[in-house]
């Protein structure tokens, strides 16, 4: 018994899971009063998005939840919002990673529901996911893309949920029933991946796109800025056992070109993205801002102060005074405000 593969596989996770203890135990000098900051890992299977959990594990910070979490998953698909948000109130970490991959046709929505909620989507080169997947699944992605050719989008639930026309389109329009397993699992990176586009995300200032190559090749700064994204610390430490042995292990699969030509269009597209700037507030508007919360006096006094101390000829000491008390006369500031500019402040509110 004690060699069976239930507890071998108990064996290897209990470090994990007497960390995981330990790390939510120290998570609680956070308290459970402070706002959570949640985020979702989003993409298509044998991307590398466990990886990208198992780095994000590593910070002090963090509470994740892979897909087969049972207590944030049922059937590797999210439980109800109720549940989630009950899940998220009872953990005290204050930044929260739920990687729903099966729910990624859903990304738009979540990131709706869930207020101060991000999101990350990785992408892998299709070849690499396709072999990948071939090895996992075998030839279970070519009863997907058949039932998308049949228009059966009900037997296989999230797997063909949510499919855009265009994309049901450009299926029908280079896959046949004769599909290799390859091809299979190359239209099936195409499907999910289409949804950043078809969803809008790459528009969404709150969805980061990042290659896997760049993880595992520039695992620090690309590391770094996913972590930052999600507003948690990041030390080098954390992708110290990253790797770039994955990429490119398999030659590519054999597949027909108009097949190739369709997900490497929907590659360069995903490779050519770039976040959207940020709006820039012009100077003029903060400026004004912070004259209206109370800054003009601080910017009178500051300069009139700094004039005396210059001993500047054509500055008017006691022209200045008049003014600063005109000033403090027609302010709202509170009494005392401008108790520290004595010397050159006795306006009726100040004194």
């Amino acid at each position: 018994m004690s060699g069976s593969p239930r507890i071998l596989e108990l064996q290897r996770a209990a470090p994990n899971f007497l960390r995981r203890q330990v790390k939510t135990l120290r998570q609680t000098r956070h308290g459970w009063a402070h706002a959570r900051r949640i985020g979702f890992v989003f993409g298509c299977q044998r991307s590398g998005t466990k990886m990208v959990m198992r780095v994000l594990d590593q910070s002090p910070e963090t509470r994740i939840f892979h897909e087969n979490h049972a207590s944030a998953f049922s059937d590797f698909q999210l439980r109800s919002d109720r549940t989630l948000r009950a899940l998220i109130g009872l953990n005290p970490a204050p930044v929260q990673v739920f990687k729903p991959i099966c729910d990624s046709q859903q990304a738009d929505q979540l990131l709706q529901r869930f207020d101060n909620a991000r999101g990350v989507w990785v992408f892998r080169h299709f070849d690499d996911v396709a072999n990948s997947a071939v090895v996992k699944w075998d030839e279970h992605q070519q009863d997907l893309i058949k039932a998308v050719l049949d228009g059966d989008f009900e037997t296989w639930g999230w797997r063909t949920a949510r499919l855009p026309e265009a994309v049901v389109a450009n299926i029908r329009r280079v896959a046949t029933p004769d599909l290799s397993p390859h091809e299979a699992a190359l239209l099936f990176w195409y499907m999910r991946n289409a949804f950043f586009f078809e969803l809008g995300l790459h528009q969404d200032p709150r969805m980061l796109l990042v290659r896997y190559a760049d993880l595992v090749q520039t695992p620090a700064p690309t590391f770094q800025r996913i972590f930052d994204f999600l507003g948690a610390a990041f030390t080098d430490d954390f992708v110290g056992q990253v790797r770039p042995t994955s990429i490119g292990r398999r030659p590519a699969p054999a597949c027909r070109p108009e097949i190739r030509a369709l997900c490497q269009d929907l590659f360069d597209r995903l490779d050519a993205w770039e976040p959207a700037p940020r709006p820039v507030v012009s100077p003029v508007l903060i400026l004004i801002d912070t004259l209206a919360t109370g800054g003009a006096e601080r910017y009178v006094v500051t300069i009139a102060n700094w004039f005396k101390s210059q001993g500047a000829r054509w500055w008017s000491h006691r022209a200045g005074v008049r003014w600063w008390r005109t000033c403090c006369r027609a302010s709202s500031t509170k009494k005392g405000h401008c108790s520290r500019f004595a010397g050159i402040c006795r306006g009726p509110r100040c004194s």
